[in-house]
């Protein structure tokens, strides 16, 4: 019996080619850097403070700021300090209720047989006050204290009225260590010009009638 010959069958094996995974790819993170927060700025307390008179010597200025403030209370007002009294009421400047310091009435000679005059003294400046139409055009017009340069009018609040407000803390710091104030004043109708006139207000109490005022303007 006849051998059937055996067949070799080459069988050729492809590799396998194992692929690698691909990396996994981090996502990317973007970094945010967190911007600090603004700090607002701290607000500026605005204080108040005694400027000091460059007008006046130093010892003078150390007198004024060193003055104690009497106690009072607004039930006890008016209160009178020789020829000066301190009440609260309405002023010509503002129509507003202020603690004020008025000096007693005089007699002013106005070309005319004569006008009342006192000053008033508050927190918004000196008010020089008559019952005449004033008229700012004669030169020497102001208030003097003592030997110290006269001090100009800045406007008039009434046909009647005259205000001292842009030097009013010099004038006021005059007034405390001061022995008198003289006030001139020019009338009209008056024509041609003719003259000033003035009058003086002692203030020898002023300083402490001043502190009043100072005490009734912090109630």
């Amino acid at each position: 019996m006849a051998t059937k010959p055996t067949i070799t069958t080459k069988t050729t094996i492809k590799p396998t080619t194992v692929k690698k995974p691909k990396p996994k790819l981090k996502p990317k993170t973007k970094t945010v850097t967190a911007k600090p927060k603004a700090t607002p700025a701290p607000t500026k307390m605005t204080t108040a403070a005694t400027t000091p008179d460059p007008t006046l010597e130093i010892s003078d200025q150390l007198h004024l700021a060193n003055q104690p403030l009497p106690q009072i209370a607004l039930e006890s007002l008016p209160l009178q300090f020789d020829n000066w009294t301190l009440d609260q009421k309405s002023i010509l400047l503002d129509r507003q209720l202020h603690c004020v310091l008025s000096s007693n009435k005089l007699k002013l000679e106005d070309g005319a047989g004569g006008t009342p005059f006192y000053l008033q003294i508050t927190d918004q400046g000196v008010v020089a006050v008559t019952k005449s139409n004033i008229d700012l055009k004669y030169p020497d017009t102001g208030l003097q204290i003592d030997t110290n340069s006269r001090i100009q009018v800045d406007r008039t609040i009434s046909e009647t009225a005259v205000v001292f407000e842009k030097n009013s803390s010099t004038l006021i710091n005059q007034f405390r260590l001061g022995k008198l104030a003289t006030v001139t004043l020019g009338f009209w109708p008056s024509w041609p010009m003719t003259q000033s006139y003035q009058a003086q207000i002692d203030l020898k109490s002023f300083p402490k009638a001043y502190q009043a005022l100072l005490a009734c303007n912090q109630l």
